[in-house]
């Protein structure tokens, strides 16, 4: 009798339950929500200084010489990099 008694209270409390949750008007909404234009600006903005920040050390590289290059690959004793 006890097990009955539990499971009628737990349709008693879903009924109403599902009806606040059927009235949510994009609840079941398969499109995604907009995004608001400040937070689009600012990655675009994020992505923009990221790609400059990419475009400087590619400019830096292209007017370096083969030796400059391998400095910063290549990993030298301290000794010389100390005495330069």
């Amino acid at each position: 009798m006890e097990l009955k008694e539990n499971s009628c209270l737990y349709w008693i409390l879903a009924v109403p339950f599902c009806l606040v949750l059927s009235c949510q008007p994009a609840g079941c909404n398969p499109a995604p929500a907009k995004v608001s234009a400040p937070s689009a600006v600012l990655i675009r903005q994020q992505d923009e200084q990221a790609q400059q920040k990419a475009d400087a050390v590619a400019r830096a590289y292209e007017h370096m010489s083969d030796e400059e290059r391998m400095r910063g690959i290549v990993y030298e004793p301290e000794s010389k990099e100390a005495g330069q």
